[in-house]
């Protein structure tokens, strides 16, 4: 979902990169993010493909998430997807709802995170169990960690002009708090896992 988004945006602004001008390093950036963005989505939906056909089964689910918690993933991805559409399909919202100055090419660039960081999270309520689930709940925790970094050093002037943001930064911390939510209920977990107990020498 993201590289094919990140890829529609490029090509919907290719003349902001400096693909023909500018100096050196600009060019070959430019053309470095162009090669990337063109050759990663066909690929890793191949790979999806290829996965999908490769048959086998997937092991029974054995750790069901907690249904408050399954529905606030459910939730938050459909919030995030819904405004991820609407900004990707509408970037001018930015001018008059954002609260800093964006171009509808990073307007793009944002809803393109937005919807593959929905798509991730329905994609766990779908798996619906924990032991599947380790590397995406885990890796939820550092965005909004980074999120409130950014906040802090560039805060908006004006929280009521933003609706938008305020909409995604309340489904931000709320995959904060999903994220540290399961970190807290794995960390457990593996902590109560009897280790084996050691074999007496003979």
């Amino acid at each position: 979902m993201f590289f094919w988004a990140t890829l529609l945006a490029t090509l919907l602004h290719l003349d902001k990169f400096h693909l023909g001008a500018g100096g050196t390093a600009a060019r070959v950036a430019g053309w470095a993010w162009l090669i990337v963005y063109i050759v990663l989505p066909p690929l890793t939906t191949l790979g999806l493909i290829r996965q999908r056909m490769a048959g086998g089964s997937d092991s029974p689910r054995v750790a069901l998430l907690p249904r408050a918690y399954r529905l606030a993933l459910l939730l938050t991805g459909i919030a995030l997807l819904a405004v991820g559409q609407v900004v990707f399909v509408a970037p001018g919202v930015g001018d008059d709802i954002w609260p800093w100055p964006v171009t509808s090419l990073t307007m793009r660039a944002m809803a393109a995170w937005m919807l593959a960081l929905g798509t991730a999270l329905l994609a766990i309520a779908w798996e619906n169990d924990a032991d599947r689930i380790v590397p995406g709940a885990l890796g939820i925790v550092p965005g909004p960690a980074l999120l409130a970094i950014g906040l802090a050093r560039f805060p908006p002037d004006d929280w009521r002009a933003g609706a938008v943001y305020v909409v995604v930064l309340a489904a931000v911390a709320s995959l904060g708090l999903l994220g540290l939510s399961f970190w807290r209920r794995w960390l457990s977990s593996t902590r109560a896992v009897p280790t084996p107990a050691a074999i007496p020498e003979s």
